[in-house]
């Protein structure tokens, strides 16, 4: 009985690990690339473009699972230090696990 119940919680523990929601660091790593290639779309091929805004920080409130879109919608904090000064904003960002992290969505 005892190693039928080992064997639950090895499989509970790792079922857990495949379906977390991401991590602070993960949606900070992900908005930076979104912000990056936005910004490289946009601004590509210009001499002297202007500066991209840069994300100073990131706070996350919390993650939902939206089972029917296949995603997290995470409420976060964010500041971004732009060439007209500091922006704090609250806001939602969905996000999609792709290959080995986490990708910005619409």
């Amino acid at each position: 009985m005892l190693r039928q119940k080992g064997w639950v919680s090895v499989v509970a523990l790792l079922l857990a690990a495949c379906s977390s929601e991401p991590s602070e660091t993960e949606i900070l790593e992900s908005m930076q690339t979104a912000l990056s290639m936005s910004g490289q779309e946009l601004l590509g091929g210009y001499q002297n473009a202007p500066e991209l805004p840069t994300i100073t920080s990131l706070e996350k409130i919390q993650c939902e699972y939206a089972s029917s879109a296949k995603r997290y919608e995470c409420d976060i904090n964010l500041t971004l230090d732009t060439p007209a000064g500091e922006i704090k904003e609250r806001g939602r960002v969905n996000l999609v696990e792709e290959g080995d992290g986490w990708a910005v969505v619409e």
